[in-house]
């Protein structure tokens, strides 16, 4: 659940940096873009687009955070609902291959694994380190 968490509040950490910017989720894709449960859909945020999301996150109340991450559970789940058959088989493909490669792994395997994603979630912009600053 802890990995859960930090992506919830970095999804709704970016849906706000859209409003904010004046884009809009919900436009349909244009002709040959991604659609929607491809990985290129979603362009990675650069270092100054996260830590800007960070701070508006921050800034944001409450309920205003529960309220963004109600938002993204409801765009998440129209998202779902749009894909293909083809790209639901894709989606659950690259899931069912994640959890065959976690079965597969020794105890060491996955305890290291851990620790890498624990050591790249406190650093700057991360989820956990945003956690750790509004925990105090």
């Amino acid at each position: 659940m802890k990995g859960t968490t930090w992506r919830a509040a970095l999804l709704a950490a970016m849906f706000c940096t859209i409003l904010a910017t004046g884009e809009s989720g919900a436009q349909a894709p244009a002709q040959g873009a991604p659609a929607a449960g491809d990985s290129a859909a979603r362009p990675r945020m650069t270092p100054e687009q996260r830590e800007e999301a960070r701070r508006r996150w921050e800034a944001m109340s409450p309920e205003e955070r529960r309220k963004a991450a109600e938002d993204r559970r409801a765009r998440r789940a129209d998202e779902l609902a749009r894909m293909t058959p083809e790209q639901r088989e894709r989606l659950e493909a690259r899931r069912q291959a994640a959890r065959e490669r976690w079965a597969k792994m020794t105890p060491e395997e996955r305890q290291a694994l851990r620790q890498r994603a624990a050591e790249r979630r406190a650093q700057p912009g991360s989820g956990e380190a945003r956690r750790a600053v509004t925990a105090n």
